[in-house]
C-alpha cells in the first residue's frame, strides 16, 4: 500500500474492516467473481480487493490487493 496516497490507503483499510465484520451485509462495491463459487471483489477507487467467504467458518480470506489492470 505504499504506491497509493494517503486518503486511499484509509479507504482501503475501512473498507477491508467492514468487510471483515459483517462481508454478507456490507454495502459497498461487491461483485461475486465467476472463478470460483465464493470469490468476490471489493472495489476501492483504482485498487481491488479479492476475497473469498467462508460460511462455514464464518472467515474472510484476502487473497489479493493491487490495481484493477494487474489483478485480472
Amino acid at each position: 500500500m505504499s504506491k497509493v496516497d494517503k486518503k486511499t490507503s484509509l479507504d482501503l483499510v475501512q473498507k477491508i474492516d467492514n468487510l471483515i465484520i459483517i462481508p454478507w451485509k456490507i454495502k459497498q462495491d461487491i461483485k461475486k467473481l465467476s472463478t470460483t463459487k465464493n470469490s468476490y471483489r471489493l472495489r476501492v477507487g483504482k485498487i481491488r480487493v479479492v476475497f473469498e467467504i467462508s460460511h462455514q467458518y464464518k472467515k474472510v480470506y484476502i487473497l489479493d490487493i493491487d490495481y484493477r489492470g494487474n489483478i485480472y
